[in-house]
């Protein structure tokens, strides 16, 4: 493996090529099915929309912590198991998505007006957001590509991934089938159906897997 393919190999684990949105609320169902018929993403409290590079695997994880606040009183989970996931390449260069950028507020300063939608405070005492690895698209409206391969609609349980396939004709997976598989396998078969890793990165997973079995047969 030369090192180019070995810097992609880890990538292909580490961040994403879609970018995914996550909603949020006491319906995350009905958020999502809105989203879906509006055919856009919309923001009341900024002048972007937020969108992360972490792959699901990783947000599955980060999905389920949040949970836990879910029956303390004043809280809610920060985020839902539904969302949309769209191309990160297409998004960087159709519609100008960009990283954020984190830094201190000094560095705010320091940022042309132009750009200061992508900044986002970096304070490791009392404001860390940096692990939501954030992307964003400038302004409050973004409407969903008009390819239907371009944008995969994320939910919670199987079921309703089946509805809303047939119903948006969007491909569609849920979390429950992540939860249900080995990472190996759904990391080879899942992500491979919706185009997410090229065909070398399926191809590692899989001689990964298979050493992982020989390895707890032995």
């Amino acid at each position: 493996m030369n090192p180019i393919e070995t810097i992609n190999f880890y990538k292909g684990r580490d961040v994403s090529p879609y970018l995914f949105h996550f909603v949020k609320g006491d319906n995350p169902l009905r958020v999502l099915e809105q989203i879906l018929k509006d055919n856009a993403l919309k923001s009341d409290k900024h002048n972007f929309i937020s969108y992360t590079e972490s792959p699901l695997r990783v947000m599955n994880d980060i999905l389920d912590y949040f949970q836990e606040f879910k029956d303390k009183p004043g809280c809610r989970p920060m985020y839902e198991k539904y969302g949309i996931g769209i191309n990160k390449k297409f998004m960087y260069e159709k519609y100008g998505a960009r990283p954020v950028i984190y830094g201190p507020i000094e560095d705010k300063q320091l940022i042309d007006d132009t750009l200061l939608w992508r900044f986002e405070l970096l304070d490791f005492v009392k404001w860390d957001f940096s692990w939501q690895r954030e992307w964003r698209t400038k302004g409050n409206y973004f409407e969903l590509p008009e390819d239907e391969e371009d944008v995969i609609i994320i939910c919670r349980y199987e079921k309703e991934s089946e509805r809303l396939k047939e119903q948006y004709g969007h491909p569609c997976i849920s979390f429950e089938y992540i939860e249900d598989n080995h990472a190996s396998d759904y990391i080879a078969e899942s992500y491979a159906s919706i185009q997410l890793i090229s065909d070398f990165e399926m191809e590692c997973f899989r001689q990964e897997g298979e050493e992982l079995r020989k390895m707890y047969q032995e």
